[in-house]
């Protein structure tokens, strides 16, 4: 009776007519910092709808917000704002499917000649004033594997705003190793074991983020270095065939700040133009110039198939069947039988990729139920 007295009270005060307008997020650049243009707009009660979910930037000027068609109309007639762009989906370039065993060097460590220099350092700085750190913008760092409790330093999750850049989905960890795994007998090793590892999580367990997350690790990483100081190369291994003005600008900022940015040309290349779309050029941010862009060869220093290419490719990398650490987890179901919980990619049938996750792990015993047939559940479930 309470909860239904209650509805009604909510039906009185919010009639059917007050539906609120549909909003989409997108990213204002103004004309100056981005605190000062929001308090302007804010005084003068330019749009309503800048009064939560804002996130301002500092490598832009600018910020980003959820708007009405009509807010950003509003917007786009302001003398304090440049332009108004729509937020960009950004998500990983992916990575091929990897083995346990004993420790192996993964035949890119030796393309790349990486252990000629170990004798002199693997990753530390001679010069123990300027240490060097790396920062992967990916999915996060599973931080609690061995093969990279040592080399990680710590992060910032901006999906969830915290400071626990905890991978949930393995990509971030798979491309740490490749870049920094111990050199410790066990696992892979990586291109510098001893440089000082950074995780920003900017892509969600599906492997998806976008634009605004990027620009705000970029924000992130100019802070960093200018409070701690050290030489910062920053890898992202993710991308899409959509630029945006407001990101190259941050990348810019990034890079006059003194941090080497290397992004993944992409993989969306096919050179049949059959059951792809053919992608001339680079995925973004890769195609910025102010970014590295990397293409992937293989084993035998053939360009990869799927690697995208262009005017604008800067270097290519070891990139196919690559060797690294790797995310798994186990659970024992009730009759004693061990699972691997993987994350797993899928497409509908209109060719749309699907997410299915692991679920929550809780105190409930698992019972194995095979394929989900009616004949697969055992008769204890209900």
């Amino acid at each position: 009776m309470i909860k239904r007295c209650t509805l009604a009270l909510l039906f009185v005060l919010l009639p059917v007519a007050s539906f609120a307008e549909a909003t989409r997020r997108y990213i204002v650049v103004t004309r100056q910092p981005a605190e000062e243009a929001l308090q302007s707009l804010r005084n003068d009660d330019f749009v309503p709808g800048l009064r939560a979910r804002i996130r301002s930037f500092t490598s832009i000027e600018g910020f980003a917000a959820d708007l009405t068609d009509d807010e950003v109309e509003t917007l786009n007639r302001s003398t304090a704002v440049q332009w108004v762009e729509p937020v960009i989906e950004r998500h990983l370039l992916a990575t091929d499917s990897v083995t346990p065993g004993q420790q192996t060097t993964p035949f890119g460590v030796n393309m790349v000649n990486a252990p000629a220099v170990w004798p002199v350092t693997e990753g530390k700085s001679l010069d123990p004033n300027t240490p060097i750190r790396v920062a992967v913008i990916d999915t996060g760092i599973r931080y609690t594997e061995p093969d990279l409790k040592a080399a990680y330093k710590g992060g910032h999750n901006f999906i969830d705003g915290t400071d626990n850049p905890y991978d949930d989905h393995g990509h971030g960890t798979h491309v740490s190793g490749t870049i920094a795994a111990a050199d410790d007998g066990s696992g892979v090793v990586g291109i510098a074991p001893q440089v000082e590892l950074y995780g920003l999580k900017v892509l969600d367990l599906c492997g998806s983020g976008s634009n605004e997350n990027i620009i705000a690790a970029v924000d992130w990483l100019i802070a960093k270095k200018s409070a701690i100081g050290g030489n910062w190369i920053a890898n992202l291994s993710l991308g899409s065939d959509s630029p945006s003005s407001a990101e190259q600008v941050a990348f810019q900022r990034g890079a006059d700040a003194g941090i080497l940015f290397f992004a993944a040309a992409g993989n969306g290349y096919d050179d049949t133009n059959s059951a792809f779309f053919q992608i001339d050029g680079l995925s973004y941010p890769a195609g910025y110039p102010s970014v590295v862009s990397v293409g992937a060869i293989d084993s035998t220093s053939a360009v990869a198939s799927f690697s995208q290419r262009g005017a604008g490719l800067k270097v290519v990398a070891p990139g196919v069947d690559v060797l690294s650490t790797f995310v798994s987890e186990q659970a024992a179901t009730s009759d004693g039988r061990d699972l691997s919980l993987i994350q797993m990619d899928a497409t509908n049938a209109k060719g749309n990729q699907l997410c299915l996750t692991r679920p929550t792990i809780t105190n409930t015993p698992f019972v194995f139920c095979g394929i989900g047939n009616p004949s697969d559940f055992p008769s204890s479930v209900a």
